[in-house]
């Protein structure tokens, strides 16, 4: 507790404030005002109340305001002088008292040059060394401590940093991982989509060259029927034109129309032949699929091509056979026009018996072609049955291959539809990190910008610091020199008052035994007669002592200070 000021925060309602404190003098107390000035720029003015012992103001501070009340005692004199032989108790008391008083002020305001009132410790650009570790929040800390931290967090945001990255790459190697599972998943369903799409072409284009095939088969027996009536109906035109020729004629139209009708017969039975061959590799081909039926496909093609040789040389041997009749005819003509005559009547039963064979010949060549044609319509309409067949087969087939494919398609078309779903999962995931990822970069760099402002902040505190302690080590040495000075003067000058004190009192009491001395005695038994007033009692003038000189040790210490010599009044 101060035992020289006090403090007190105005209520804006009185103006007396205590003095707890003892003092020797009003002049010795000050009032200190912080925040407040009295009211239209009036000087302040202070009346002590000795009943309460208090001071009274002349206006009311505001409401916040400090008043400070302090001692200020003086030691330019001291509080009580002695006469000679007037040596009491309370003015040695006096005395001593304002020794104490003035220690207190001293020591008080040398504590607050260290430590002062409003709690900032200035050190004036002073350093502060060998500080300890920091528990609290209001230690004080060193510079490798705040390094220590700075590095610490520095370590700690490298390794999040690290840990950030780590985590990064590894989401971008995922993100790749799946994007290329993605994609190969995505290559392996278009190529399927595109091996089932080139099967289904084939397909098309097996039934295509199928029907095609049949309708060219159809369509060559058609033609060939066609042929073989066309070849039927010129022979018949033939045999009709050999009815006015001779025996040997008629017999050689026999032999041709005989050999006509088994090459015809030869023909259609090749024909119908070639037809069951044509129907058994077009199953064969069927089966074998695409190669065996362009196999079958040549084959038939070589086939016809035959067929329409042969009967290109059938038409070729029966003009030769015209050819060679007519001549006959004319040959005969020529060497037997003597003989015709005579020749008629035979000619005429050769020619009705010719009739007769052709007309048997007709009936058995309409029915072995009506025979062949009913065999042709029927292999033919077995054919065209067993292509009906194989038709519905393929289709069926191809019905299945649809439903495969449809099948196919609405399971690619789910894995594409959840390949989007899990693309799209995936892109959600991937915007999440990224934005996740920016919000951590950003933050990162706000974190890397706040430690950075922190660094310059503790850089510049450091600095500041270092400057406030500077400044404070200054203040503190000045300070303490003053003090030093200041302390040293005063117990200089309070030393050489002691001393000049007990100088003086040592002369006054030797003067006061000189002068009992030398009173003169009286005897026993009579009362002393008290002096009148008015009489002078002679006494003789003692020289007071002087000052002894201080010692060289204390000339040396303080040189600069020469103490007062301070001279009694004799006593009379």
């Amino acid at each position: 507790m101060a035992q020289s000021y006090v403090t007190y925060t105005a209520d804006g309602k009185t103006d007396v404030f205590q003095v707890p404190f003892p003092f020797i003098s009003q002049q010795d107390l000050k009032i200190i005002l912080s925040g407040d000035v009295p009211p239209n720029g009036k000087p302040i003015q202070v009346e002590y109340l000795s009943h309460n012992n208090s001071i009274k103001l002349n206006f009311i501070p505001k409401a916040g305001s400090k008043v400070t009340v302090s001692r200020k005692t003086s030691i330019q004199d001291l509080a009580q002088k002695f006469q000679a032989g007037a040596i009491n108790n309370e003015a040695l008391s006096k005395n001593a008292q304002q020794s104490l008083l003035k220690l207190q002020e001293l020591e008080e305001s040398f504590e607050k040059t260290l430590i002062p009132a409003d709690g900032v410790c200035s050190m004036r650009g002073n350093r502060i060394t060998v500080l300890g570790y920091p528990k609290d929040d209001s230690d004080a800390a060193s510079v490798s401590f705040v390094k220590s931290l700075y590095k610490e967090k520095e370590e700690q945001f490298a390794k999040t940093s690290a840990s950030i990255e780590a985590q990064v790459k590894t989401h971008q190697e995922v993100s790749k991982a799946v994007e290329s599972s993605v994609q190969s998943v995505e290559g392996k369903v278009y190529d399927l989509l595109a091996k089932i799409e080139d099967k289904s072409k084939q397909i098309q284009s097996i039934e295509d060259r199928f029907t095609q095939t049949g309708i060219k088969a159809v369509t060559d027996a058609h033609m060939h029927a066609g042929q073989a009536k066309a070849l039927l109906e010129q022979l018949q035109a033939k045999a009709a034109a050999f009815e006015a020729g001779v025996k040997i004629a008629s017999d050689n139209i026999e032999v041709k129309a005989k050999s006509a009708a088994e090459a015809i017969e030869s023909r259609a039975k090749n024909s119908s032949d070639n037809i069951d061959t044509l129907r058994q590799k077009a199953l064969a081909d069927i089966e074998a699929q695409e190669k065996q039926l362009k196999d079958a496909a040549a084959q038939k093609q070589a086939s016809l091509e035959e067929l329409l040789a042969k009967t290109q040389v059938l038409h070729d041997q029966s003009k030769a056979a015209a050819a060679e009749a007519k001549q006959t005819k004319e040959s005969l003509s020529q060497d037997s026009a003597k003989t015709i005559a005579t020749l008629q009547q035979e000619a005429k039963d050769t020619i009705d018996q010719a009739k007769a064979m052709t007309a048997k010949c007709e009936a058995d060549l309409s029915a072995g072609l009506k025979a062949a044609q009913d065999s042709i319509i029927k292999t033919r309409l077995d054919s065209i049955a067993e292509i009906a067949e194989l038709t519905g087969r393929h289709r069926e087939l191809l019905r299945t291959c649809q439903d495969h494919t449809d099948q196919s398609k609405a399971v690619m078309e789910a894995r594409s539809k959840e390949i989007d779903t899990y693309k799209q999962t995936l892109s959600k995931l991937f915007e999440e990190f990224k934005a996740d990822y920016q919000n951590k970069h950003k933050e990162m760099f706000e974190v890397l910008g706040a430690i950075k402002a922190r660094e310059e902040a503790v850089t510049q505190t450091l600095r500041e610091a270092q400057a406030l302690k500077q400044q404070l080590e200054n203040e503190f040495r000045q300070r303490q020199a003053e003090l030093a000075a200041a302390y040293s003067e005063n117990t200089l000058k309070t030393k050489l008052e002691l001393s000049n004190y007990a100088e003086n009192i040592k002369s006054t009491l030797l003067n006061d035994v000189f002068t009992e001395l030398e009173k003169p005695l009286q005897p026993e038994g009579q009362d002393q007669q008290p002096i009148p007033p008015g009489t002078t009692v002679s006494t003789p003038i003692v020289e007071p002592s002087q000052t002894p000189t201080p010692a060289p040790q204390e000339q040396e210490l303080v040189p600069s200070i020469t103490p007062p010599l301070v001279t009694p009044t004799p006593q009379p």
